[in-house]
């Protein structure tokens, strides 16, 4: 009966999806934009140059390739975001990778949903077998080298950026999930590859924690390699086949997938 539900509940993950056509978008603009720009350079050059070139078809063609070309490159190379999206999109995968065991053991498992009326998308939804609970996680590529994610005073610091604000809306979109399942969600920040200083903090006074694990009053921010740890440690009940069924047609009607 277990496996059947599996079965019956999961799809073929799609974690990463909404980020990774983000950057294939962002990457389809910049070639238009460079053949454009290219095109104009080159039209200027062969007015402008072609006569100092011996004039005629050879020397504007020839002013047309030497101006054209470079500019073409430039605009192709010019930083668009597409690299950062493409690699959040990777992050999300390997999240994706990391939490397929915990279907095997009756959570279910949902990826990259839309939130209604809003841009704002859910990376992961975990619900427990027993349904009684589901836990949102937010994956985060942070792992510049030598960057420390951590709690200082009122802050959550990746290095020397201010990401405090990273965790309110890891928080609304955690409240836009309960508004759907009407069950309790958790909020679990995932850090792919990077490195959390551990520490619990409760009503901004932190002590110190296990390492690779910061929590901030309920929310948790993980590093990726405990991840599935930090949730196969919360007990929650039952299987519930019954429950996780009501949860699914809730998520597919309240958070349908990108």
């Amino acid at each position: 009966m277990k496996a059947r539900l599996i079965r019956l509940l999961r799809r073929r993950s799609n974690a990463g999806r909404s980020a990774r056509l983000m950057a294939r978008q962002l990457r389809w603009h910049q070639r238009r934009l460079a053949a454009k720009w290219g095109a104009v350079g080159a039209v200027v050059a062969a007015i402008t140059a072609g006569p100092l070139l011996g004039g005629g078809v050879v020397g504007s063609s020839v002013a047309a390739l030497l101006a054209g070309a470079p500019v073409a490159v430039w605009v192709a190379r010019r930083p668009t975001g597409a690299q950062r999206w493409l690699q959040g999109a990777e992050a999300e995968e390997r999240t994706g990778r990391l939490l397929r065991p915990l279907e095997r053991d009756g959570w279910l498992i949902k990826h990259d949903l839309g939130i209604k009326g809003s841009k704002a998308n859910l990376d992961h939804l975990a619900i427990h077998p027993s349904g009684k609970f589901a836990v949102y996680i937010d994956t985060k590529a942070w792992h510049s080298r030598g960057a420390v994610i951590r709690w200082d005073r009122k802050r959550l610091m990746y290095g020397r950026f201010d990401k405090t604000s990273s965790l309110r809306t890891v928080e609304w979109e955690a409240s836009k999930a309960h508004e759907v399942l009407g069950i309790p969600v958790m909020s679990v920040v995932c850090i792919d590859g990077g490195n959390v200083k551990g520490a619990i903090v409760q009503n901004n006074h932190a002590t110190p924690g296990p390492s690779g694990f910061l929590q901030i009053d309920d929310m948790h921010v993980v590093e990726s390699e405990i991840l599935v740890q930090t949730l196969e440690s919360i007990r929650g009940g039952p299987h519930n086949p019954r429950a996780l069924r009501h949860l699914a047609r809730a998520v597919d009607h309240g958070l349908p997938q990108k």
